[in-house]
């Protein structure tokens, strides 16, 4: 089996970060190393981060401040050990053969790269909905 390393960029994300680990821990391709990078974090998204992954096996968590979204992937992917990397973010939560299906599509059918469906959390207060704005425009 390949080792896939999921790297998980958060920003401030302590409303949904447990959830979205719980989504890869429930996976069922059982070689995956868990990689969450806090970054420049003013909630607990590092803390609830290092709880819900305390029994994982094959988890990091890491904090700083990377400057940008790529910085903050490239920090996770420098530690990673995996033979495949997986970008997964924080606010959304993985159906439990995603990555089983990245695997499959890169090793049996040859492809370089895969992009997958998440569900993506719902905006629920005025604030989120100006962020999720913010994002769609640049």
């Amino acid at each position: 089996m390949k080792l896939v390393s999921v790297i998980v960029p958060a920003h401030n994300e302590a409303r949904f970060i447990e959830k979205s680990i719980q989504s890869l821990i429930n996976q069922t391709y059982n070689d995956v190393e868990i990689i969450v990078v806090a970054d420049n974090c003013t909630d607990d998204t590092y803390g609830i981060a290092k709880v819900a992954l305390k029994d994982y096996p094959f988890s990091k968590v890491i904090k700083g401040k990377h400057g940008c979204a790529a910085g903050t992937r490239n920090a996770g992917a420098v530690v990673s050990k995996g033979d495949i990397l997986i970008f997964h973010d924080a606010d959304c939560f993985a159906d439990e053969s995603m990555i089983e299906n990245v695997v499959k599509r890169i090793c049996d059918d040859g492809f370089d790269g895969v992009a997958t469906k998440t569900d993506v959390v719902k905006p629920t207060t005025l604030l989120e909905e100006a962020i999720k704005a913010e994002r769609a425009i640049g």
